[in-house]
């Protein structure tokens, strides 16, 4: 085991620099703009938002 730690490249393995990373969808600043404008000038609502369902609202209760 102490043969595999020292022959054990810790740098390069543990803190790859040259790799590129991929942003996530959320990272991206079209995704970050289009938040900010739904979250704040739209009170939540998307713009492009799809949903496959509607809300029900209950029935007033009879007397």
């Amino acid at each position: 085991m102490n043969d595999f730690i020292n022959k054990f490249n810790w740098q390069h393995q543990l803190y790859p620099h040259n790799l590129e990373v991929r942003k996530h969808k959320h990272d991206k600043l079209k995704y970050r703009v289009l938040s900010f404008i739904e979250q704040n000038f739209l009170k939540g609502n998307q713009i492009v938002g799809f949903k496959n369902y509607e809300l029900i609202k209950p029935k007033a209760k009879l007397k």
